[in-house]
This record gives C-alpha cells, structure tokens and sequence, in this order.
C-alpha cells in the first residue's frame, strides 16, 4: 500500500514538472529535470516491471530535491 502511495506521489511531481515553464527550469540546471518529467510514463506504463527498490531510491532522491531553494 505504501509503494503505490509513493508511486503516486511520483507520479504527480513528475507531471508537475511538465507544466514548469523552461525559463524557470534552467535557474536550477543540476536537477534532472528530464528524468523527473519522464519517470512518469514509466511508472504510468510499465509499473509492473519496476522494482520496490527503484521507487525507494526515486522517491528518496526526489525527497533530497524539496529542500532546494532557488538562489
């Protein structure tokens, strides 16, 4: 049940990203902004070839990105 909570969540951020306009994306240009928008797709299309442990990796490495602040 946790797994597909955080698929969810990941989901939902990598469509989030999809609607940031491109101006903004390059203040921030060491985050993988590409991988996050299409983390997506994979997770909406092949979600029963994804292992636990990527979504725990993903969902930590996204949770490491929520403390960034734009300078």
């Amino acid at each position: 049940m946790l797994r597909l909570a955080i698929q969810g969540a990941l989901e939902t951020v990598s469509e989030a990203c999809r609607h940031i306009p491109d101006d903004l994306l390059l203040l921030a240009p060491d985050i993988p902004w590409k991988k996050i928008r299409g983390i997506g797709n994979v997770l909406r299309h092949e979600y029963h070839r994804i292992a636990d442990d990527v979504i725990w990796r993903l969902s930590s490495t996204i949770s490491g990105l929520s403390g960034r602040r734009s300078k």
